[in-house]
């Protein structure tokens, strides 16, 4: 069960995730070194009123990042597929 009862449930060869970086060419340890390192990070609290849901797709010019939903607060849809949030 999904936490957030209005959101789609995924395909099954999806795993939900949150992307915090991507570095290709660093070696594993190096990244989990980088990680350990800040455990202790903190951010004051924030209000979020509005989010997207992204796709990437690899593409010869580089990554690109697609809005495939946008919600607001509430959870209602504010527009379909391919939105802008800019």
């Amino acid at each position: 069960m999904y936490a957030v009862a209005w959101l789609p449930e995924p395909r099954s060869y999806f795993t939900p995730h949150i992307t915090l970086g991507r570095n290709r060419n660093a070696a594993r340890a190096t990244v989990e070194q980088t990680i350990a390192d800040r455990l202790d990070l903190t951010s004051r609290a924030f209000t979020v009123d509005r989010f997207c849901l992204y796709e990437s797709h690899s593409t010869t010019d580089g990554p690109e990042f697609p809005v495939v939903a946008a919600y607001d607060g509430m959870g209602n849809e504010r527009r379909g597929v391919n939105f802008r949030p800019h």
